[in-house]
């Protein structure tokens, strides 16, 4: 951070290259995009981190901001947490470590989810969702912000997420028709409020526990690994979610399960490990409807629905 110059006038254009120039130098990813969201964040102008006039010049407690934000960002904490705000399919969500932050693919997953229920049913027919590990309540909340009739019980292991996502219902002006819970799905002692549900949705913990250790630093270092590790197979949470729905999901039209899942639990696409455990755990009562590619081509989301 040193290298960032401290000049009387210190233009936008200026604060970009250099910004970029210790990020490339410290290896830090993506060098030229943090760059330009960081010195739009300081001068406080972070919707237009693309198309910052060059000549905008930094006051000096500006350039104190961003010296901050460059060391923050050298010690690989993540732009979202810097920045504390990020956008996600519509809706703007404030983000705190160390609730997982939402991924661009998993706006994929929201999109799937919205064209299913346009077919299966009235935009303005009632929907009740149950959001298992909300995070930062991203699915539930930007579900609800298209679905104008639908409600929806979150829940997550994280007393801090459950906080996060209940701000941020409140924010986007939602919280009338979202309720978060702090509970642990893997619990049989867990009673969800508000079912049955038509919809389940889940981006649950999902990365096998040998993987672990090739995640980024900005991961492994920010991110609560409740969120992000699911056991020797990577299915521990998903198990447990599955076993509860021939119990939680009703029989509306638009009745099924949604997941986020690792690529190798749905790789094999005549017998996804994933499509055996549905069978198993549900004993036949739900079935793997279909699976999907996220943007990259790789599978990485699930329909699951009662047998018909």
């Amino acid at each position: 951070p040193n290298a960032i110059p401290r000049l009387e006038s210190l233009s936008a254009a200026a604060a970009v290259a250099a910004a970029a120039r210790v990020f490339d130098e410290a290896g830090v990813p993506e060098a030229d995009q943090s760059a330009r969201y960081l010195v739009a964040h300081a001068v406080g102008r972070i919707d237009d981190f693309a198309r910052l006039p060059s000549g905008l010049a930094l006051s000096a407690g500006e350039q104190d901001l961003l010296v901050d934000f460059v060391r923050r960002r050298v010690d690989r904490e993540p732009v979202q947490y810097i920045v504390g705000d990020w956008d996600f399919h519509h809706i703007n969500l404030l983000c705190r470590a160390p609730t997982l932050i939402p991924r661009p693919e998993t706006e994929d997953l929201v999109e799937r989810i919205l064209g299913f229920v346009a077919q299966a049913q009235s935009k303005a027919a009632p929907l009740r969702i149950l959001d298992i590990g909300c995070g930062t309540g991203a699915i539930g909340l930007a579900l609800l912000n298209a679905l104008p009739a639908a409600t929806c019980v979150a829940v997550d292991i994280s007393e801090n997420a459950t906080v996060l996502s209940s701000d941020n219902a409140e924010r986007l002006g939602l919280s009338h028709r979202y309720e978060c819970i702090l509970g642990d799905v893997t619990s049989p002692a867990l009673r969800l409020p508000g079912g049955p549900f038509g919809l389940v949705v889940s981006n649950p913990p999902y990365i096998p526990k040998a993987d672990m250790a090739t995640l980024a630093p900005e991961v492994v270092a920010y991110e609560d690994d409740r969120a992000l590790c699911g056991g020797d197979d990577g299915l521990d949470v998903a198990r447990a979610i599955v076993r509860r729905l021939p119990h939680i999901l009703d029989n509306g039209p638009a009745s099924s399960a949604w997941f986020e899942l690792d690529d190798s639990h749905l790789l094999d696409r005549e017998k996804p490990v994933f499509g055996a455990m549905v069978r198993e755990e549900t004993g036949g009562a739900c079935v793997l409807a279909e699976a999907y590619d996220d943007p990259f081509g790789l599978p990485r989301f699930a329909k699951v629905a009662p047998n018909p």
